[in-house]
């Protein structure tokens, strides 16, 4: 088996929109994003990634995504 992660491309977007609005089981806010929203591979404030698996049978694509705001408010 392998799992990889990795910062997403302009090509990976789209798949990215999908498992917002399709994904309900980890996601802890609700939120959805369009693929506009998604574009934040320029700002310096967020980091986008994606997860990737594949095993003996075959690949399963991009199956998770993180989006990590970067900034920090000083509170915990």
């Amino acid at each position: 088996m392998r799992f990889g992660i990795r910062q997403a491309t302009f090509n990976n977007l789209k798949r990215a929109e999908v498992l917002t609005l399709r994904t309900n089981q980890l996601d802890t806010t609700g939120k959805r994003y369009s693929f506009e929203e998604l574009c934040l591979q320029e700002s310096p404030d967020h980091l986008l990634l994606v997860a990737e698996f594949e095993d003996q049978y075959g690949t399963s694509g991009k199956i998770g995504l993180a989006l990590i705001e970067k900034t920090f408010s000083g509170e915990w």
